[in-house]
């Protein structure tokens, strides 16, 4: 019977790692990501992948991306022969230098675990029971229940000029459903749409 490799000091490396990036030791998170990559590089860079999204997450928002090809790079280096580290060292600088946010793992526990726990239940919000469903056609919610409530963004970035047109344009003509018909060059042809003999809307 072959002798089980002792797996402590892999794991308490790996545990090092993760806490010296939540502290932002990027010095330490180095010296424990060589440790690692000694012993295994597929398992070093997928604990690499974990911490990006329960420690880091939404407060560095395009280091998933940049987390991707740096480790592209790094297999493609070690592939030809080279090492690697100008990549490793990479992402260990930026994981552990920036903004950290445990809101991906948090919520987790705080609405899929109390789910599981505490069978919660969330009742449909009113704003959701808009034109596009049964029941808010039902209750007669339209174009303006629309505009009034459930297209509301939370730190909307818009045009504003833009956004009133749209409005303008919805108000007017979208109180029934509609075809968008798109809009012809002027070539002379009459563009107004018309219903055929099997009533499928066409344009002049």
């Amino acid at each position: 019977m072959a002798n089980k490799i002792d797996m402590t000091p892999v794991y308490e490396a790996m545990s090092a790692l993760q806490k010296a990036i939540r502290r932002n030791e990027m010095a330490n998170a180095y010296y424990w990501a060589l440790k690692l990559e000694a012993f295994n590089t597929k398992m070093l860079w997928n604990r690499l992948q974990i911490i990006v999204s329960e420690d880091i997450g939404r407060a560095q928002p395009e280091l998933a991306a940049t987390f991707d090809v740096l480790r592209k790079w790094y297999f493609t280096d070690k592939d030809k022969g080279g090492t690697g580290r100008l990549y490793l060292s990479h992402i260990i600088s930026q994981m552990a230098s920036g903004p950290k946010s445990r809101d991906a793992d948090d919520l987790i526990s705080a609405i899929g675990e109390r789910q599981y726990y505490e069978r919660m239940n969330i009742p449909i919000p009113d704003e959701a029971l808009d034109m596009h469903t049964l029941k808010g056609k039902k209750m007669g919610r339209g174009i303006e229940f629309w505009w009034r409530e459930a297209r509301k963004l939370d730190q909307e970035v818009c045009d504003e000029g833009v956004k009133a047109e749209a409005k303008r344009i919805e108000l007017a003509y979208f109180k029934k459903p509609h075809v968008f018909i798109p809009t012809k060059l002027n070539t002379g042809v009459d563009d107004k749409p018309y219903s055929d003999e099997n009533g499928q809307t066409k344009l002049g």
